[in-house]
């Protein structure tokens, strides 16, 4: 819900008439701190990975550092902000035509996809190691939500520095 959409419509019930006692400053206070109309859009977080993320640490050492590494490119890609990352975007890897075809972003029901059977998702892809088990993908995902690229914030134009009146 937009910002704009929840002031209109907390304005409408506003407008109504209140329980005996409650004033319209008291009901506008009850009706916003029990919540309101839910969390604007603007101001919610995104949703949580489910899943194990330890576990998912775990799985992915055993599973698919033989190939790939949060931060080095190796056979495969750097995983480093994988989730929510265009695919074929790490500018260090060579991918094969099938990655650079797929033009997908790899959110978590995009990964587990992936997870569950790359050649399905891109066929003539060199990954032919899939993790079969929902929960072990799921959890995988979830460890790979928690590393995060350190430089996204950091690519972030500063705000212009206010001059100070002398």
């Amino acid at each position: 819900m937009t910002a704009a959409k929840c002031i209109s419509t907390a304005s409408a019930v506003l407008t109504r008439r209140f329980p005996p006692g409650l004033s319209r400053m008291g009901f506008a206070a009850v009706f916003f701190l029990a919540g309101g109309l839910g969390t604007p859009a603007f101001a919610q977080s995104p949703p949580a990975i489910a899943g194990d993320a330890v576990r998912g640490a775990k799985l992915y050492e055993a599973r698919c550092e033989a190939c790939h590494s949060i931060d080095h490119s190796r056979i495969g890609p750097s995983h480093r902000g994988v989730v929510g990352r265009a695919s074929a975007a790490v500018k260090d890897f060579t991918y094969t035509p099938a990655l650079k075809k797929l033009k997908v972003t790899w959110t978590p029901a995009n990964l587990d996809r992936w997870l569950a059977s790359p050649p399905k998702m891109a066929k003539g892809t060199s990954m032919g190691i899939n993790v079969p088990v929902a929960k072990d993908r799921t959890d995988i995902i979830a460890y790979l939500a928690t590393q995060t690229d350190p430089t996204a914030a950091a690519a972030k134009p500063a705000a212009p520095a206010t001059p100070t009146k002398k």
